[in-house]
């Protein structure tokens, strides 16, 4: 086993040379993908996390209780951060189905949700936080360097789904 690569060097490294980035740059690039690809889908698992706080924080009956304004207030925080969710995760989806185009073409979206009252929501946006920590989880075990080798969960049919479903689930609750 190469010491110090991360799991997908070998199809990142592939993909910079079918771009004609020079051998002398591919490290570097490497690198900049990586940490762009860690930083995205930290970023969108804040933005989960920070929603699913948002629908933690009042049960049914606050929200029965909160005048029209706050009511509004709280469900376009949601919303913003959904939005926020919803571009990284976009974002990740395209840049990595560049990367690996067979791999992307397997998953499709496997989730349909409708978030048409509070306990929809509050299920949407709890299911939205399990799909950003797996998708997390899937990138970093990609993406850093380690002597494991578990990158491959980026190459499988199950993390595509759960990232296509992630950002279809991410624009309902936006929308709500």
């Amino acid at each position: 086993m190469i010491a110090n690569v991360i799991p997908v060097d070998g199809e990142l490294r592939r993909y910079l040379q079918a771009k004609g980035v020079p051998e002398r740059q591919v490290e570097d690039e490497i690198s900049r993908i990586s940490n762009r690809m860690l930083n995205r889908a930290h970023q969108a698992m804040l933005h989960a996390f920070a929603m699913k706080n948002l629908t933690e924080r009042f049960s049914a009956d606050d929200l029965r209780s909160l005048d029209p304004a706050a009511r509004t207030k709280w469900r376009a925080m949601i919303s913003a951060h959904a939005a926020v969710f919803q571009r990284e995760v976009h974002v990740i989806r395209q840049e990595l189905s560049s990367i690996f185009p067979a791999a992307a073409s397997a998953g499709a979206a496997d989730e349909e949700v409708d978030v048409a009252d509070d306990a929809a929501l509050f299920r949407a946006v709890s299911r939205l936080a399990q799909l950003a920590a797996s998708t997390n989880e899937s990138i970093q075990s990609a993406f850093t360097i380690s002597s494991g080798g578990r990158g491959s969960a980026v190459l499988g049919a199950s993390f595509w789904s759960s990232l296509k479903s992630a950002e279809r689930l991410a624009a309902k609750i936006r929308e709500q």
